[in-house]
């Protein structure tokens, strides 16, 4: 399509519009964003909307923890973005079905994703059949926006929280819109950052992960005993290694959130009773996501449950973190259980590709507990469904508050 061109779609909302989508007489920051189908993810989009800084265009589900074409998932999608979460005319998107070269999520969590969505947690309700054109082609459908608002003289922010299949596409097969992206963030990698928090006595020799991956854990998965890979990048380490190097390649700013860095703040109960007790449908859609999180995930080596949001702090807040410029190399051919999805940091002042290293103090607990509270007609453009009536319960978040900035 053409320079400008706009997807179309048969779906109609049966809510109602999302305020301010496509209405370009702001100075809002445009963004895309894709995602595997984690709990982690859906919390950042949310967060993402209910930022008056922010115009989210788009959301393009991708390969990773769900199946993004699998009608199971597609449903359940459609009940909680629709019944639960509010987004409205959103325009949805589908990935590809399958990685370059990648392993998948073990079992048990693909079918949180896909059959469970998140439940008992989330709460799903009937919205009826998926309408047709709801969910439109994904890689498309980012062309389009990104195409649109460069017919309008505006640049697009792409937030990458899951696998990187598609955007590795994207990038591929479209060179000509690499003008067109103000900037590209990523929740992924890992590395051994502790000599370089600080950004002082910096470490130029390669940066790599040693033992602080999160995958190998998992028993009976191709990869168990990997220490050293991030979910990811191992989900698609070719597709990772690709974007990576088109990104350098062509100057493109890029901000990546790696794993070990999201460890710097510890989000619990006491922001899930803020968020659950919110006036407006992201707030409590989140916080039924955030008690999932704080139930179910966090662990000794995952202080921090939901490290998309922290990916997506830096698109709301660039400063919230220092960064250290550099180019990313990713293992594809090494063995899924030894080697296979490590990332490797190579430090050069240079490189348009920056990695989040310590986080920015000024961003405490409070920033994340009135994430929902900051835009005052959020409780308009986004009422509370009849989902969130029933959602109040604050005493079943057992876990300990670690909302602290570990020193």
């Amino acid at each position: 399509m053409g320079l400008g061109a706009v997807a179309t779609s048969a779906f109609a909302s049966p809510t109602r519009a999302l305020a301010g989508v496509n209405d370009l007489s702001d100075n809002r920051k445009r963004v895309v964003m894709l995602d595997d189908g984690s709990q982690d993810g859906y919390i950042a989009l949310l967060a993402l909307m209910a930022s008056s800084d922010i115009d989210v265009q788009a959301f393009v589900n991708t390969q990773g923890i769900v199946d993004p074409h699998s009608l199971v998932f597609q449903q359940n999608f459609y009940n909680w973005a629709q019944g639960t979460a509010g987004l409205g005319d959103l325009p949805i998107g589908t990935g590809q079905p399958y990685p370059v070269k990648g392993y998948g999520f073990p079992e048990f969590i693909k079918r949180q994703g896909i059959e469970e969505f998140w439940r008992p947690y989330a709460e799903l309700f009937d919205q009826g059949p998926v309408p047709e054109g709801y969910f439109q082609d994904g890689n498309q459908l980012i062309l389009d926006t990104i195409r649109d608002n460069a017919a309008r003289g505006e640049k697009t922010t792409i937030v990458s929280t899951g696998s990187l299949t598609d955007l590795a596409g994207i990038l591929q097969a479209n060179p000509g819109i690499y003008q067109h992206i103000e900037a590209v963030h990523i929740m992924g990698a890992t590395f051994d950052i502790s000599k370089n928090k600080d950004l002082e006595n910096v470490d130029t020799t390669g940066m790599r992960t040693e033992e602080v991956g999160n995958v190998g854990y998992f028993p009976g998965v191709p990869y168990e005993g990997n220490g050293v890979a991030e979910f990811n990048i191992i989900t698609d380490a070719i597709a990772a290694q690709q974007v990576f190097g088109l990104l350098g390649a062509n100057n493109i700013p890029a901000y990546v959130t790696p794993l070990n860095h999201t460890n710097d703040v510890s989000i619990g109960c006491e922001t899930y009773e803020r968020w659950i007790q919110g006036d407006n449908s992201l707030s409590v859609a989140a916080g039924q996501l955030l008690k999932f999180a704080t139930q179910e995930i966090p662990s000794n080596t995952d202080p921090n449950a939901v490290w998309d949001l922290i990916a997506a702090m830096k698109v709301m807040h660039l400063d919230s973190a220092h960064y250290l410029r550099g180019r990313i190399d990713v293992d594809y051919s090494g063995k899924p259980d030894e080697t296979f999805g490590q990332t490797t940091f190579i430090y050069d002042p240079q490189s348009s590709i920056r990695i989040a290293m310590g986080h920015n103090a000024e961003y405490g607990p409070e920033f994340f507990h009135s994430l929902f509270e900051n835009n005052p007609d959020l409780g308009d453009q986004f009422p509370l469904l009849r989902s969130n009536q029933i959602t109040k319960d604050v005493l079943a978040c057992q876990r300990l508050d670690i909302l602290d900035l570990k020193k």
